[in-house]
């Protein structure tokens, strides 16, 4: 009885130029590579994308094998290393900041009043971020929640907390009080 060659075996003889024995190792790889992509992607048609890719790149790395390890292993390797790439957004390719956010704002926007428009957003975002910061500190340091009128008060003053200290500390204080009462 004649045994099926295994898939190291087809491998030598599709680097050898056996066109039979490629069409082989696609037949006997691809269910795996699709379960694998459908369980990394979760959608069926990117599944199916992902595994014709994968079995050109296991089909084209061929003569890459070094036969230290079973082929499906090798293949299956080639496969998660496709998969994690696909599964990496623009985005996180990208790694945006707020510098390259308005870089690309003022690019896709030439004229000057698009312009002015990106200044003010960059100007508000410096203002806004450190009183944030200052009002998240407070709550921490102070250990109780600082009602929506207080972060309100802040926000609405371009001043800063330092000219409105007093109304802040007289909102810590009610939170205070409140929480002593209980």
């Amino acid at each position: 009885m004649d045994e099926a060659p295994t898939l190291e075996a087809l491998a030598r003889q599709a680097v050898d130029g056996d066109r039979d024995a490629v069409a082989s190792i696609v037949r006997e790889l691809q269910a795996n590579m699709h379960a694998l992509a459908l369980r990394m992607l979760w959608n069926p048609q990117d599944a199916e994308d992902a595994t014709q890719e994968i079995l050109v790149r296991v089909v084209t790395r061929l003569a890459q094998f070094d036969f230290k390890s079973r082929l499906r292993t090798w293949a299956y390797r080639v496969a998660t290393n496709y998969l994690l790439d696909v599964k990496k957004s623009c985005v996180e390719r990208q790694k945006p900041n707020f510098t390259s956010f308005a870089e690309d704002l003022a690019e896709g926007l030439h004229d000057e009043a698009s312009v002015d428009v990106v200044d003010k957003v960059t100007d508000a975002v410096d203002r806004i971020v450190p009183r944030t910061v200052a009002i998240l500190c407070l709550q921490d340091e102070v250990q109780v929640p600082l009602g929506g009128d207080a972060v309100a008060f802040v926000a609405q003053h371009p001043g800063g907390a330092g000219e409105h200290e007093g109304a802040i500390r007289g909102s810590v204080d009610d939170a205070c009080s409140a929480v002593g009462s209980v």
